[in-house]
């Protein structure tokens, strides 16, 4: 439950989201990627591990928009992103399912990653 401020990505109960804390209340004015970029994170939240042309469509939406995104976001983002590599590589090894997707779907990741290691 979100307590003084802090928003919860839908999947921080169980998948690979994370806290949002901004410490203020919910009825602050939204920017374009609503209240503290919490829509973009929610976004990626939604297409990791999807195994449809969403993942390139997110791909292609996160490079147009990396720098539009509040610093938080982006380590949210980043976070998540990784967890979810952490997770796909661990999988593959172990019980060989692919947690985030098929290979060309870890291929569009992959270019997100190059997000933050061009910083």
């Amino acid at each position: 439950m979100a307590t003084g401020g802090e928003i919860h990505s839908p999947a921080a109960a169980g998948g690979v989201g994370g806290r949002f804390v901004d410490g203020g209340c919910m009825n602050k004015k939204h920017g374009p990627w609503g209240q503290s970029d919490l829509m973009a994170v929610c976004a990626v939240d939604y297409c990791l591990g999807r195994t449809t042309y969403i993942t390139g469509m997110c791909a292609d939406w996160l490079e147009e928009n990396w720098g539009a995104f509040s610093e938080r976001a982006r380590q949210l983002i980043e976070r998540n992103v990784e967890e979810a590599f952490q997770k796909d590589d661990e999988s593959r090894l172990t019980i060989g399912r692919w947690t985030l997707g098929h290979d060309c779907d870890r291929a569009e990741w992959e270019r997100v990653r190059n997000l933050w290691s061009k910083t």
